[in-house]
């Protein structure tokens, strides 16, 4: 008889345990399908529902910003300042030509590669047109982030006002009954977009000026050191020849 107990105890226990393990699967699995739809997967998805189409057309201008702020910097990357002033230092502290090539050669700067053209012998005019033709790769494509940053609050603001505009349609169809959390939730919801707006227009804002501001300087630099070179009294005597006159690069950013 005891065997038999022994056995009918093993039998009743391993349902027990097999109803146990079964119990316990659909709860993890539930909480884990829980955990996943209020992630921050979801709370993004959830944002960008309750901003609108206003708000996609504000991330896809921002993606464009990006991508274009990060190609201008690749760009940038070799004018600056301390370049700008060591060609003028090479420049009068050269010998001669040959040397003063030799060591602009060496350098990526847009301000030294224009000045090594100027004394390897080309033409005056030659020389200012390959300054221009230098400048102007750094001034296009400008005027993109320009309207970016001059777009993206007014779409922001009119994000806010359509979404006022149903907030209170949801309050007037409620007809005096209405939750007053209905009001709320379509006022942050509204104000979303205005966020977004603002979020890009202010960054996109400060990086046309500091380019723009770069390449300002960059233009002074290259105008200082071709009029120097090309003035007959000027220190700078890499070349030789009869007064030159002097020219402005300051030209309008091209048509986009």
């Amino acid at each position: 008889m005891e065997p038999q107990s022994d056995a009918t105890a093993t039998g009743s226990a391993a349902p027990q345990a097999g109803t146990a393990v079964t119990g316990d699967m659909p709860s993890a699995a539930l909480s884990a399908t829980t955990e996943q739809a209020t992630g921050p997967g979801a709370e993004m998805s959830a944002l960008i529902g309750a901003g609108g189409p206003v708000l996609m057309i504000i991330i896809v201008m921002s993606v464009i910003a990006t991508a274009f702020i990060l190609a201008k910097l690749w760009q940038f990357r070799h004018v600056s300042e301390g370049g700008a002033r060591k060609t003028k230092q090479i420049l009068g502290d050269a010998a001669n030509r040959e040397e003063a090539a030799k060591r602009l050669g060496r350098m990526k700067n847009p301000v030294a590669r224009v000045a090594a053209f100027a004394i390897s012998g080309a033409p005056q005019e030659r020389v200012w047109r390959e300054a221009e033709e230098t400048i102007e790769p750094y001034r296009s494509h400008m005027r993109l982030l320009e309207v970016i940053a001059a777009l993206a609050p007014l779409l922001g603001l009119l994000g806010t006002v359509l979404g006022m505009i149903g907030a209170f349609q949801a309050l007037g169809a409620a007809q005096g009954r209405a939750d007053p959390h209905i009001l709320s939730n379509g006022i942050w919801e509204a104000l979303l977009t205005t966020a977004a707006g603002l979020s890009l227009a202010i960054p996109a804002t400060a990086f046309v000026n500091w380019f723009d501001r770069r390449i300002e300087r960059m233009t002074f630099h290259m105008e200082t050191v071709l009029s120097r070179l090309f003035d007959n009294g000027s220190a700078m005597h890499l070349l030789e020849g009869d007064e030159h006159e002097s020219r402005s690069l300051a030209t309008p950013r091209a048509a986009e």
